[in-house]
């Protein structure tokens, strides 16, 4: 056999020498969402203080080159009116000709450090007075810092320090939302976390005795994980990009639940899962499903 070659480097090897340049740089990276839109939401996050604005933003980037339209047209493969239905739509990726646009429409420059293979580049979109002034990016007042991963995603980009500071607002807030605002809803959470606890997580726990049992009473008194997080002022939780994907996973499982509702028909045997219970039930549908009310009625078989 020949001699193998050295293992080609992953995408994951990448994010690791990036987040080593920044921390040399005494900068960090933060996660957004994948979704097509993740210029507009680092942009949104960072202009507008709240990913939620993203969809503005990205009218407010078509509606400027709109009225400037000389001064994008020739930058553009496709004709300009086509251009900016697509991105109103969410049909297109922010890119290059949009951070021009934020870079004039904000009034504030863009530092993007883009992973390359084998280096980070960096890339500075300038304001029309930090372009006149000469500035260096080491010059520039309040610019807007992004990290351009895998040639297709925008992630944000802050100050080491901004995070820590960020972490500990964003404690004093959740402390006192959750422990003023949403305490009932805090103590049914918790009891919900206790009831989906299996036989068999029980039977695992007693076979460890007495740190089974300091298990349990720890879960009864305790809030679910990702509050904890939010509530440590040593802890930034990344509340944009959990709540995308909590999002996210809803839809899926909707989708799987219209797919069972054209698979399956009045009559169907199948097998039933119950929470909490390890063991498939016997069971037969005996209510038609449909995909707008997506609901599935059975007939359980206790054996």
């Amino acid at each position: 056999m020949g001699r193998k070659g050295p293992k080609p480097k992953t995408y994951s090897h990448f994010q690791v020498t990036l987040d080593k340049f920044l921390g040399s740089k005494n900068l960090c990276r933060k996660a957004i969402a994948k979704d097509g839109s993740c210029l507009f939401r680092a942009v949104a996050e960072q202009v507008l203080l709240s990913q939620s604005y993203h969809h503005h933003v990205r009218l407010q980037c078509a509606d400027y080159i709109s009225r400037h339209r000389d001064d994008f047209k020739e930058f553009l493969t496709v004709k300009l009116d086509e251009y900016l239905r697509r991105l109103r739509i969410g049909q297109l990726w922010g890119g290059e000709v949009e951070l021009v646009v934020f870079s004039k429409m904000y009034r504030r420059s863009i530092v993007v450090y883009n992973q390359q293979v084998n280096q980070v580049q960096e890339q500075i979109f300038l304001t029309p007075e930090d372009e006149a002034a000469g500035r260096r990016t080491e010059e520039l007042i309040d610019p807007i810092y992004l990290a351009y991963t895998d040639g297709n995603h925008y992630d944000s980009v802050y100050l080491r320090k901004s995070k820590g500071n960020l972490a500990f607002c964003q404690s004093v807030v959740y402390s006192l939302l959750y422990e003023k605002v949403f305490e009932e809803t805090l103590s049914q959470a918790t009891k919900q976390r206790l009831r989906n606890i299996t036989d068999a997580d029980v039977q695992k726990l007693a076979m460890e005795g007495d740190k089974g049992d300091k298990h349990l009473t720890f879960l009864s008194k305790t809030y679910p994980l990702g509050v904890l997080e939010g509530m440590a002022p040593n802890c930034f939780s990344n509340t944009s990009l959990h709540v995308y994907q909590r999002e996210r996973d809803c839809i899926e499982r909707q989708d799987r639940d219209v797919a069972a509702a054209i698979q399956f028909q009045i009559g169907d045997k199948c097998l039933v899962p119950v929470p909490g219970d390890s063991q498939l039930y016997n069971g037969e549908i005996t209510s038609s499903i449909t995909p707008n009310g997506c609901h599935l009625v059975c007939h359980m078989t206790l054996t």
